[in-house]
């Protein structure tokens, strides 16, 4: 999902992605981070500003999915904005157990 909205004379384009979970097989995550890659081009030929947020459902640190989504952020000039902290202010997520992910 996406919108584009013009904030003070500036196009941006909000891309809402939720990621199917582990459960789901590679080529339907694959369409999904092909959707997301594909509304930031678009964005990008039409010289739109792009923020994007949601559930990767993906350990950054870890896997097949990490080294993925980290190879098309990385061929878009993007970057995982908290990948980099070792502490408690990077977890996104706590489960009703205490596991704790990024």
């Amino acid at each position: 999902m996406l919108v584009d909205l013009c904030l003070r004379g500036i196009m941006c384009r909000f891309v809402s992605v939720y990621v199917p979970h582990a459960g789901y097989t590679r080529v339907e995550y694959e369409a999904c981070i092909s959707q997301m890659r594909n509304a930031i081009l678009d964005a990008r030929t039409k010289h739109y500003r792009c923020i994007i947020g949601g559930d990767f459902n993906t350990d950054i640190q870890m896997g097949t999915r990490a080294v993925y989504l980290k190879e098309i952020l990385a061929e878009l000039g993007m970057y995982i904005t908290n990948e980099e902290t070792t502490d408690a202010e990077g977890w996104t997520f706590r489960s009703s157990m205490g596991i704790q992910r990024k």
